[in-house]
C-alpha cells in the first residue's frame, strides 16, 4: 500500500503476490490530491483471510525526496527481528503544481485531560480536518502522545473552492469507545478567503475549558481572482453571488458549468428559477392563447436537463432543448 501521510483517503493498493518472498508488482498509479511537501508511506502486508493483515515492512519517503523525484531501493522498517528487507520504487513528482489552499495545523493549547484517570494527563490528541461535503479531502494529523499542548506542524494543500467550509476537530483516541472530542472549530468560506493565521478558540472543549487550535490558512489566489472577475461583470455571473448562474433562453448564449458545480446549477434551473424567467413563461403562455406570441414553437421548449457528471473540465449547454450537448475533454 502507498499512501499520502495525513490524507487517509489518498491511498492505493497493489494486487496480491502469492507465495513469494521476492514479489514483483510493476504497479503504477497516480494521486489526485497530492500537494507539494506531502510524504509517501509504503507498507507491505501479508494478506490474512481471518485475522488482520501482517505488516512485512514499512518506509516513508519524505516530501523533499518526493518533490525531487526518486528512483531506487528503500530499506524497510518493521520487517522483523534480524530481517533486512527492501522495496524498489519510482516516484515522479507532478510537472506542474496546481494552485491549492495551503493548510497548516501548527498545534493546540489548553486541551483537557481526557484520560479516565484524573490528573494522568495521558491525552493523545490528533486533529481531523474536513471539507464540508467532500469526505475524500479529509486530513488527519499524527497523534501526539501524552500531551495537552501538542505541536503537529502538519502542512499540506487542498483543492478547495471559494464556497468551501473547513471543520477542525481535536480528538483523543479511545480503545474502548469512540474517540473523545477535545474541541472543534469551523472556518467559513469568508474566513478562508481572507486567510487565517493564529490561535482559534475551540468549541466543545469541555465545561470551563478554554482551549485553542493554532492554524494557518493561505487561500488559493487563483480562485480569488476568478471570483473577482465574475463579480466584476462577467456575462455569466448573476448578482453579487458568484455561485448563481443565469439561464438564457434566446438560443444564442451558452452556459459553462464545471462538473463539480452541476448539481448546484441543476437546483438553480429546476427548483428556484428567477422571477424574470417565471414572468417570461407566463407572458409566453398568454401570448400563445391570444395569438400575440411572435416567437416560433421552437422557442417554447422546456429547460434542458444537465448532462451526467463526467470527467470533463467544462460542459457546454445550449439554451434550447433538443440541441446536442457537447462535452469538452481535458486538454
Amino acid at each position: 500500500m502507498v499512501e499520502i501521510i495525513g490524507k487517509p483517503n489518498a491511498k492505493h493498493e497493489t494486487h496480491g503476490h502469492k507465495h513469494g518472498k521476492d514479489p514483483v508488482w510493476n504497479f503504477t498509479t497516480e494521486f489526485a490530491h497530492f500537494s507539494e511537501g506531502d510524504s509517501l508511506r509504503f507498507t507491505i502486508f501479508d494478506k490474512d483471510a481471518i485475522m488482520k493483515d501482517d505488516v512485512l515492512g514499512q518506509v516513508t519517503l519524505s516530501g523533499d525526496r518526493v518533490a525531487n523525484g526518486f528512483i531506487g531501493t528503500l530499506e524497510l522498517e518493521k520487517a522483523g527481528s534480524g530481517v533486512e528487507a527492501y522495496i524498489e520504487v519510482a516516484v515522479r513528482p507532478p510537472l506542474v503544481a496546481p494552485p491549492q489552499t495551503k493548510v497548516c495545523i501548527k498545534g493546540a493549547s489548553g486541551l483537557r485531560d481526557a484520560d479516565w484517570i484524573p490528573g494522568a494527563r495521558r491525552s493523545d490528541p490528533y486533529v481531523v480536518c474536513e471539507v464540508v461535503g467532500k469526505p475524500e479531502m479529509q486530513l488527519v494529523t499524527p497523534t501526539q502522545s501524552h500531551k495537552t499542548q501538542p505541536i503537529w506542524d502538519f502542512a499540506t494543500g487542498l483543492h478547495m473552492e471559494a464556497d468551501d467550509t473547513l471543520v477542525f476537530t481535536v480528538l483523543d483516541p479511545d480503545v474502548v469507545k469512540n474517540a473523545d472530542c477535545l474541541g472543534q472549530v469551523t472556518l467559513t468560506a469568508a474566513q478562508l478567503r481572507a486567510g487565517v493565521n493564529g490561535k482559534l478558540p475551540l468549541d466543545k472543549a469541555g465545561k470551563g475549558i478554554k482551549a485553542f487550535l493554532d492554524v494557518s490558512i493561505e487561500p488559493n489566489s487563483e480562485d480569488l481572482s476568478r471570483e473577482s472577475r465574475a463579480r466584476g461583470g462577467h456575462p455569466l455571473a448573476c448578482g453579487e453571488d458568484s455561485r448563481q448562474v443565469r439561464f438564457f433562453q434566446t438560443g444564442k448564449e451558452y452556459l459553462f458549468v464545471r462538473p463539480e458545480r452541476q448539481s448546484l446549477v441543476q437546483r438553480g434551473l429546476v427548483d428556484s428559477l428567477e422571477f424574470e424567467t417565471y414572468l417570461e413563461y407566463v407572458l409566453r403562455v398568454l401570448g400563445g392563447l391570444t395569438g400575440l406570441c411572435f416567437s416560433s414553437r421552437q422557442h417554447s421548449k422546456a429547460v434542458p436537463k444537465l448532462p451526467a457528471r463526467s470527467d470533463s473540465r467544462e460542459v457546454l449547454l445550449r439554451a434550447e432543448a433538443g440541441e446536442p450537448m457537447l462535452s469538452l475533454a481535458k486538454p
